[in-house]
């Protein structure tokens, strides 16, 4: 039999191809499954680390710490060595600040309660105390595609004669929608550390023979505000306060939680605010014997 020198080689050539291949396709696999174990490691630290942060806040709720507490723990050891851990602070919020975002958003008939003086560890009303001249209130998201919303300001304070009384307003950028209200066409943004843009905003004065009208002895005994929205009722909306002659109480407690396993760190918020009368409350009317009449 007689060779044709020019095929001598290829069955090598064939073997030493498919052997790339198989290799090739062999180490794509492999970088495949690598991969994925890799994300499928990564995904699990990363839910672990959140379960983590979420227990600590929990933890803080249940042992109920105060301002300026931390809680450290371990929630896994692995081979004599912590693998998942959380740390958790408790704040009070805002700071030192005479401005104020409102971290949650509200409906239509929802309230945003302003204290105006302080807490104790126990909830009882202390001071230091907002005594200044008077606030701007900020609100509605700038989008402007929703219905415009509207505010009713409520006020209590104690008079000089030691009685509880309250003030109201409204402001409203319609003001034709709602008789006797506030033009509140302006526009603010406040930053507390966060800042936010307000579509819409008014001064209210606390002074005599202004809104309020309150008296320099009544202004020392400001309790608190509500703010209710109005007419929003296709969409939630945002809110917040910048006073003026002094910074504004703590409003409730922010807890902070980090929580890590592996190479992995998430971090939680929350926001605990001061109890205040449900919403349902504003329109009630109650006797002078002290009992809710309706």
């Amino acid at each position: 039999m007689i060779k044709n020198p020019a095929n001598s080689g290829q069955a090598l050539l064939l073997i030493v191809f498919t052997m790339a291949t198989v290799l090739t396709i062999t180490m794509s696999v492999v970088s495949r499954s690598i991969s994925d174990v890799s994300v499928s490691t990564r995904e699990e630290e990363s839910l672990r680390a959140f379960s983590a942060a979420e227990a600590g806040v929990e933890d803080v709720l249940v042992s109920n710490l105060g301002v300026g507490q931390t809680l450290d723990e371990v929630v896994e050891v692995v081979d004599g060595e912590p693998n998942v851990t959380y740390s958790a602070s408790v704040s009070g919020f805002p700071q030192s600040s005479n401005k104020y975002n409102y971290p949650v958003e509200l409906a239509a008939g929802e309230s945003a309660t302003i204290w105006f003086k302080s807490h104790d560890e126990d909830g009882n009303l202390t001071c230091p105390c907002f005594t200044g001249s008077r606030v701007d209130v900020c609100f509605g998201k700038r989008d402007g595609s929703h219905i415009t919303p509207a505010i009713e300001a409520t006020l209590l304070y104690q008079n000089t004669s030691g009685g509880y009384e309250t003030s109201r307003v409204v402001l409203d950028p319609n003001a034709s929608r709602t008789p006797g209200s506030i033009d509140a066409s302006g526009s603010c943004n406040i930053n507390d550390g966060n800042e936010v843009r307000y579509r819409f905003s008014e001064e209210l004065s606390f002074t005599s023979g202004s809104e309020f009208g309150l008296s320099s002895a009544e202004r020392d005994n400001m309790i608190m505000m509500k703010l209710r929205f109005l007419y929003n009722t296709d969409t939630t909306q945002i809110l917040g306060v910048d006073l003026s002659g002094g910074d504004i109480p703590s409003q409730g407690k922010k807890i902070e939680s980090v929580g890590e396993s592996g190479d992995s760190v998430r971090k939680v918020e929350v926001y605990e605010l001061y109890p205040s009368l449900p919403s349902i409350f504003d329109t009630a009317i109650f006797s002078r014997s002290g009992g809710l009449t309706k």
